[in-house]
Parts: C-alpha cells; structure tokens; sequence
C-alpha cells in the first residue's frame, strides 16, 4: 500500500474516532477532504501524515485554535498542511471563467476573413499575489 494509500486511510479512520468542538465541526468536513488531496497531490506530505503521532483530531483543532468568530477557508488549508509539514506553504490558484467552458481549448477567432491569435477565455490570479503573500517568502 502507498504512503498516499495510508495516509487517506489514516486520516478518515481518526476523522471517525474524532471528539471535535463546534469550531472544529464546523471546517472538519473541507479539512479531511483538503488533507485527502494534499496526500494525493504530494507523496512526502502523505508520508508525513502517515510517520506522524499527531492525530487528525489535533490537526483540525488546530487549525481554529485562537480564531475569534470567522476564518478563511484558506487560513484553514495553510494551518493542516503545517500542522503535519512544518515549514510548508499552500499555495493557490483562482481561475476566474468568463463564459464557463475553461477547460475546453482555446478558441481561434476569425475577424474580417483572417485568423487571429487564440483567445484566452480565462483568467488565472494568484491568492499569494491579491492577497499580500507576495510571492516567494
């Protein structure tokens, strides 16, 4: 079984057994399935869960420790990711769709009986960039 395997596993069966406050409750749900998906996307994160004595049920506590009435959902994600990988950073991605089929290809648009660039039909921000991470720290 990989360490991605076990990690997933790991994490939902201590989800199950977890005693979660009502702040924890609330984020528990995107934590898991944001923890799921770092696993999936990074092998080393997945073996860090997995090596770790720290349970998921003080992984989500900790992500709203100290959090007064509202946090970000991305406050949130960057609090797992640390909990389990010190140091590490979760980065993100905003893709703004404009006429929603950005998955699909680009499109070649032709004006006046000649062919033109392709259009974008998206548009992609940085969180780290709108919101003051500023790059690479």
């Amino acid at each position: 079984m990989s360490y991605k395997e076990q990690a997933i596993a790991k994490i939902n069966e201590e989800h199950m057994k977890a005693r979660l406050t009502s702040k924890g409750q609330e984020v528990a749900g995107c934590v898991i399935a944001q923890l799921e998906h770092f696993c999936e996307q990074e092998e080393e994160f997945a073996q860090a869960v997995v090596w770790s004595t720290k349970t998921v049920q003080e992984c989500i506590e900790s992500t709203v420790k100290g959090v007064g009435n509202a946090i970000s959902d991305l406050e949130v994600y960057a609090r797992a990711a640390q909990f389990y990988f010190p140091g590490s950073k979760v980065r993100y991605i905003l893709t703004l769709d404009l006429i929603g089929d950005a998955a699909a290809p680009d499109i070649t648009v032709a004006e006046g009986g000649k062919d033109e660039e392709p259009k974008k039909k998206s548009l992609e921000f940085s969180f780290d960039a709108l919101f003051g991470g500023g790059g690479d720290d």
